[in-house]
């Protein structure tokens, strides 16, 4: 049976209400495509989560803990286990002379580091709504347990796409992990904070209890990277 700290391959569609509702999120390509939500830069049938660390919806983490691959089913999310219940308290008010295009109500927006909506425009005050669109919504899933991953070196590679999007070579040495990072991820600046989490996380869930990073130059990557 899940239980929490596994890693599962999920594959499930997120639909408003209940199953009549409007499909938000889904892991199936064609269904994608076929209600205008299609992201190129998603890759489809690849949801690999850890069961309760926050990588799916609290609802539906919890709802397949107890369950077993190969499970087949739906669940109801409240907002409270969903996208949050609204709060007013999440509108913020900031001067139009710290946006580079001019704000227009309803539009997307990112401004201290954090994704909103623009709420209201007065005069030259803008104020952003953070509360998540889906916010105050209950939510309908389906979804199917696909497989439960128990290999370790499968998991830190699994652990390090999902930060990254990249695969690298991993060698284990007893509960030692290697790995060699790729030029164009170290020279990310966001690098410095996601290694430590990235290692954090291995710890955690894995049974490894020491991790290195590696980094190898060669004339080829160097001219690659630049």
């Amino acid at each position: 049976m899940i239980q929490k700290g596994d890693f599962i391959k999920l594959t499930y569609t997120g639909q408003i209400k209940d199953e009549n509702g409007e499909i938000f999120d889904t892991t199936d390509e064609q269904i994608a495509r076929d209600n205008d939500i299609y992201d190129d830069a998603y890759s489809y049938n690849e949801e690999i989560i850890i069961v309760g660390a926050g990588y799916a919806l609290e609802g539906l983490e919890e709802d397949v803990i107890g369950k077993e691959v190969g499970y087949n089913g739906a669940v109801s999310i409240p907002p409270e286990k969903g996208f949050g219940e609204y709060d007013p308290e999440l509108i913020k008010s900031y001067n139009i002379n710290q946006f580079k295009q001019k704000p227009e109500v309803g539009a997307m927006v990112q401004i201290d580091g954090k994704y909103g909506t623009v709420h209201r425009v007065i005069g030259r005050r803008v104020q952003v709504d953070f509360n998540n669109l889906l916010s105050n919504e209950t939510l309908y899933y389906t979804y199917k347990i696909e497989e439960k991953i128990e290999d370790e070196l499968e998991k830190i590679k699994r652990l390090m796409h999902l930060y990254t999007k990249e695969t690298p070579e991993v060698d284990i040495n007893n509960s030692t992990a290697t790995m060699d990072v790729p030029i164009k991820i170290s020279q990310m600046p966001q690098w410095t904070v996601s290694k430590r989490k990235l290692a954090e996380e291995i710890i955690k869930y894995t049974t490894i209890t020491e991790v290195i990073y590696t980094e190898t130059y060669t004339e080829n990557n160097i001219k690659t990277a630049t």
